[in-house]
């Protein structure tokens, strides 16, 4: 083994690190964020070993940091298919609808002039509903499982999570966008949405929602790396070894950084836009993946 004091590679220097807090019971060497990564995925059992000794503060923001960064490139990649969405659906709105406007305080369309009328678009019931006709989810849901609700005053997104549960959601409320912006206020007077008109707002409204969708895509990549890393430190809390009850703390700290591999596997993935599998799904997968071959390693290398 080379000189602790100048290791050559991260997987030395944790291997020199961790050997002298054994045998001596000299406190472990703060290891260099790039040194960390490196030896996550080529000495993750040696690496996680000394880590998971150290503050869990450290590894939970790196964690955090980590979750952003793969979020906000998670985020990226899916800003070419929301555009490509909402220009997609405006052509088809434009196509349905011609001319979009407001007036007295409602929304007006030129067509269908036969309002109520039902049609179909990208397996997607869309009803053109006349003024003061009540909103029914469960009703539409029957023999579809989305759908969106127009009316003059309301138009309401739906889609079935369950057999017996509907989900909504308002785009417009009582002439209010989201239920909190007066459309009468953000609409420009006389203004009628037609032709390229429609698509140009689409692409607009998507690059207005980029920092949104940055931040949705980062929240849907910390939520489940955290809960997951959580409940894989209970494990040996609740069910300890012949040795004793482990500490919550090292194993949180020990999960977390084990986490970090896992999750850039599941933002990769997530990012291709493969239909078949989701980034929990991948992560999960991959994170078990990594702990078991992580054990295997540690098993070995007692061993010799």
């Amino acid at each position: 083994m080379s000189n602790p004091e100048q290791p050559r590679d991260p997987g030395e220097q944790a291997g020199a690190t961790a050997g002298a807090g054994g045998e001596g019971g000299a406190p472990a060497e703060r290891l260099t964020v790039s040194q960390i990564f490196i030896g996550l995925f080529f000495f993750p059992h040696v690496v996680l070993l000394l880590l998971q000794e150290q503050r869990c503060r450290r590894a939970l923001g790196l964690v955090l940091c980590s979750c952003l960064v793969c979020g906000m490139l998670l985020g990226v990649a899916r800003i070419p298919k929301f555009l490509g969405l909402s220009t997609d659906w405006a052509r088809w709105l434009s196509s349905e609808v011609s001319v979009l406007w407001v007036e007295d305080g409602a929304l007006r369309w030129e067509r269908p002039a036969d309002s109520p009328r039902t049609t179909r678009y990208r397996n997607w019931r869309i009803d053109f509903a006349e003024k003061d006709t009540p909103f029914e989810p469960e009703e539409l849901a029957v023999g579809t499982s989305r759908g969106i609700w127009i009316a003059p005053h309301n138009v309401h997104a739906w889609w079935r999570r369950t057999q017996d549960r509907v989900v909504t959601a308002s785009l417009v409320r009582d002439m209010k966008v989201g239920g909190l912006y007066e459309l009468d206020e953000l609409w420009p007077d006389d203004y009628r949405l037609q032709g390229q008109a429609f698509e140009e707002q689409a692409r607009t409204f998507v690059i207005q929602a980029i920092p949104f969708i940055l931040l949705h895509a980062g929240l849907s990549v910390t939520g489940p790396v955290l809960l997951y890393a959580a409940v894989f430190s209970l494990v040996p809390v609740l069910f300890p070894r012949r040795g004793g009850r482990g500490r919550f703390t090292s194993a949180l700290t020990f999960h977390l950084y084990a986490s970090i591999p896992p999750l850039i596997v599941g933002a990769i993935y997530a990012s291709l836009g493969l239909p078949s599998l989701d980034f929990t799904t991948v992560f999960v997968c991959a994170f078990m993946a990594y702990l078991l071959f992580v054990m295997i390693r540690m098993r070995r290398a007692s061993e010799a």
